[in-house]
């Protein structure tokens, strides 16, 4: 079933509309792909851009109602775009929390979260709700919140059985949320699941690809998917590795 996919990439353009980035987030939303915000070696963004086909791409606005910035959380939930905390820049990191239905016009569902600013942080939805696993505070965290609203948070818990860690990634897949790879004092490349956020087991403490952090993750065609990161805090990645039952 999976003969192909991930292993042959297709460049559908050389150079988007979009300024070069990193750090920015990308979303699927009414049928569009979506990138937010970012870092452009100059300063943080809060541009948003959509395509229907990868290759154009048009600005639904070049600074939207939030702060710019980098690292920062984002997914679609109850039918609208979500962002969450990140980095301003300088040091400073954000807990507001905003939504939108075109990218165009965001409302804050709050200014300040119940859990502490932070950056580079994971975000999935599970069981209903937006999850918030971990991250950079002004060190290293590993706590664990939810909400069903993006207004009031719930922590499941104030230290998981992983880790603290920046630079990871969370997936919900096959009934289970994911937290896999990021860095502390070391860089990891462990597998962790749950099913209520609270209790975490361990699928492995050494998964089959590198060490890394800054990887990204998704679920596709009933598989757990990491792509590229920064490897041992030393080299950029572009593999792809996939997970299924």
């Amino acid at each position: 079933a999976h003969v192909g996919v991930g292993v042959n990439w297709t460049q559908a353009t050389r150079s988007a509309n979009w300024a070069a980035r990193r750090g920015h987030a990308a979303l699927v939303y009414k049928n569009k792909l979506w990138v937010l915000g970012g870092y452009d070696g100059a300063g943080e963004l809060n541009d948003v851009w959509y395509s229907t086909d990868g290759i154009t791409w048009t600005q639904a606005t070049s600074s939207a109602n939030w702060t710019v910035r980098n690292s920062f959380g984002a997914l679609t939930f109850s039918n609208k775009m979500w962002i969450a905390g990140g980095s301003i820049g300088g040091g400073q990191n954000k807990n507001d929390v905003w939504y939108s239905t075109n990218g165009i016009t965001w409302t804050e569902a709050t200014s300040s979260a119940n859990w502490a600013p932070r950056s580079a942080f994971a975000q999935s939805v599970y069981d209903g709700k937006m999850w918030v696993f971990g991250g950079s505070t002004s060190s290293e965290v590993n706590d664990v919140w939810s909400s069903s609203d993006g207004v009031t948070w719930t922590q499941a818990t104030s230290s998981a059985n992983w880790a603290a860690r920046q630079g990871h990634v969370s997936a919900s897949f096959n009934g289970k949320l994911w937290v896999f790879g990021g860095n502390t004092t070391a860089t990891k490349n462990d597998v962790w699941y749950s099913t209520n956020g609270i209790t975490w087991t361990e699928a492995t403490s050494s998964a089959g690809w590198s060490i890394r952090y800054q990887h990204a993750g998704a679920t596709y065609a009933d598989a757990l998917w990491m792509l590229g990161g920064f490897e041992n805090g030393a080299t950029e990645k572009g593999d792809v590795w996939y997970s299924n039952p």
